[in-house]
Order: C-alpha cells, then structure tokens, then sequence
C-alpha cells in the first residue's frame, strides 16, 4: 500500500523558489544600490579674514615727554576692524619703572593712579567691517606731587594692544 502525501511537492517546491528569488531581488537590490546611487552636492569653506588696524600708534610708540608737576601729556589711539568677524581688543596701559607719580586720563573719565602693580586696562568689543574705536588718554602729573627726589627721574610707560577673534 502506497502512503499518499497530503502536500503537493511540484507547488511547495515553487513556493519555496518564488520566496528564494524574493529575498535574493532584495538582497541585490540593496548591494545595487550603494554602487549606482550618487549625490551631485558640493560645499566650499573659508576662514574669515581678520584684521585690525590702528592709526597713533606703530610697534612702538616714542612718545618722549619732557614733565613737570602740574603738567600733562596727551596721545590719541584710533582702532579700526576690517575683518569679517567681530573683535575684542584689550587696551593695557603700564608704568614700567614708577619712578614718577603718574596718573592716567581717559577721556572725561577720573585720573587713576599708574603703577605697575595696578595696570590700567580697557576691553572694547569692535564690530566686523564697521567696528571703530577711539581712545584719547593723558598722562597726569599732580602740581601737589613736586619732591625734590623727582628731579631728573624717568618713567617708562608701556601700551598694549591685544586683538582676539570672538566665536
């Protein structure tokens, strides 16, 4: 006696190939893909350009003063930003030896005493392209500060200028 299968082998047989070429269509599909798909996209990236500038002063600013009690010197520093990016600048004004009793002006502002312990700073934040500052200080010597000791000393005033990029 002969035992009859309930399944019919031609029809699972091509079930199971339909499912093979299924997965395998997919599965190159997917590899296809990656070899056949492109972008046409493309990004140019530059630095800002920086650059500050100053009119008054140089490297290095003689500014040889001949003083006595109740006189004063005056100098002018004018900053300017041309960059494409905004600017803060650090304006230190030291008296190096301290041999006098200097004071130090700021345009209307109160005199302050200058010695090197304490240096005299100003911090400006300059705008890109359009960023201008001035600055107009006086060195200040009190009629009240005239001691003999003074006579014939000399005082070594340093201005620095420090310009960094804003983020």
């Amino acid at each position: 006696m002969k035992h009859k299968s309930r399944h019919n082998i031609p029809a699972l047989t091509a079930l199971i190939l339909l499912c093979l070429v299924v997965i395998s269509v997919a599965i190159n599909a997917g590899f296809y893909a990656k070899y056949t798909t492109g972008t046409d996209n493309s990004a140019v990236t530059r630095i800002g350009s920086f650059e500050v500038t100053g009119d008054g002063f140089t490297d290095s600013i003689n500014m040889s003063v001949t003083m006595k009690p109740g006189e004063s010197a005056s100098q002018s520093l004018d900053i300017f930003n041309t960059s494409e990016v905004a600017v803060k600048c650090y304006l230190t004004i030291r008296n190096r030896t301290c041999n006098l009793p200097l004071k130090l002006q700021f345009g209307d502002e109160a005199a302050s005493s200058l010695d090197d312990a304490q240096p005299v700073t100003r911090e400006i934040v300059l705008e890109p392209h359009t960023g201008t500052e001035s600055f107009d200080f006086s060195f200040l010597w009190a009629q009240a500060d005239n001691d003999i000791s003074y006579s014939g000393q000399l005082d070594v005033v340093s201005i620095d200028l420090a310009a960094v990029q804003m983020d």
